[in-house]
C-alpha cells in the first residue's frame, strides 16, 4: 500500500474520532487537528502544491473572526485548516464547497432534533461532521 492511502486512512479515522466527540461534547481535540496537519503536511510534500497554503490561511483568518462572534467552533476551523495542506488547490476549493453542502444537512437534522427533543436552544451544530462529509466526498467525487 503506497504511503497517502496509508496517511488517508489515517485522516479518515482521526475524522472518525473528530466526529464522535463532537456529536457527544462539541468539542474537536487539538490534538486531532494537530495529528490531522501533520498528515496533512506530508501530504503537501508529495504533491507539492504549496498555493493551497493560502486558502488555509484565509480560512484560518475568517473562520477565527467567525468564532469570535459565535457563528462557528474554533475547533471547527482548525481541523478545516488541518486538513486543507494535504489537497490540491481545486481540491482544496472543492474540499470547502462540498463542505457548506454537508453542512446544510447536519444543521436542518440539527435544528429539527432540538424542535422536536426540546433543549437548550443555544445548542451548537456539530459541524465536524459536515467537516469529515466534505472530505470524504471530495475524495468520491474525484
Amino acid at each position: 500500500m503506497e504511503l497517502s492511502r496509508v496517511i488517508y486512512l489515517a485522516i479518515s479515522l482521526l475524522l472518525i474520532y473528530a466526529c464522535y466527540t463532537d456529536v457527544k461534547n462539541r468539542i474537536i481535540s487539538n490534538k486531532v487537528s494537530l495529528c490531522a496537519m501533520a498528515l496533512s503536511l506530508v501530504l503537501m510534500l508529495s504533491h507539492q502544491q504549496w498555493a493551497v497554503l493560502l486558502i488555509a490561511i484565509i480560512v484560518l483568518v475568517v473562520g477565527f473572526l467567525m468564532s469570535i462572534v459565535g457563528v462557528i467552533g474554533a475547533g471547527d476551523v482548525k481541523l478545516a485548516c488541518a486538513l486543507l495542506p494535504g489537497l490540491t488547490w481545486s481540491e482544496g476549493i472543492d474540499f470547502l464547497l462540498l463542505t457548506g453542502f454537508v453542512g446544510i444537512p447536519v444543521s436542518l437534522f440539527t435544528l429539527l432534533y432540538l424542535k422536536f427533543k426540546g433543549g437548550d436552544k443555544k445548542t451548537s451544530v456539530p459541524y465536524g461532521l459536515a467537516i469529515a462529509g466534505g472530505y470524504g466526498l471530495q475524495f468520491l467525487l474525484r
